[in-house]
């Protein structure tokens, strides 16, 4: 099982052909875990489903569909001195102390 699930550049045309699909594991409490040489087997769906693209409508979402939530970010560089530092010094220190 997965909590988080990230598809990244993702593209038109795979979300819209696999619209029916990706609003089930979006919604489902339960899920198909299909495992190669194994039996299918039904599990619990705790997955949150992020998906990431540069394309303006990567999955198809209805007028009044709930599932999605759309945000759309500035394609211009934001320079925060001392930012991208911060960060790092922030990931490598983490938890030591």
């Amino acid at each position: 099982n997965k909590l988080l699930c990230v598809i990244n550049e993702m593209e038109s045309g795979e979300g819209y052909k696999h619209a029916s699909r990706l609003k089930e594991f979006a919604t489902e409490k339960t899920i198909k875990q299909e495992k190669k040489f194994q039996d299918t087997r039904t599990v619990n769906n705790y997955s949150q489903i992020w998906y990431a693209s540069n394309d303006s409508n990567p999955v198809k979402i209805e007028l009044n569909d709930r599932r999605f939530v759309v945000f759309e970010c500035s394609r211009a560089p934001l320079h925060i001195e001392g930012y991208f530092e911060t960060l790092s010094l922030c990931l490598v220190y983490e938890g030591k102390g």
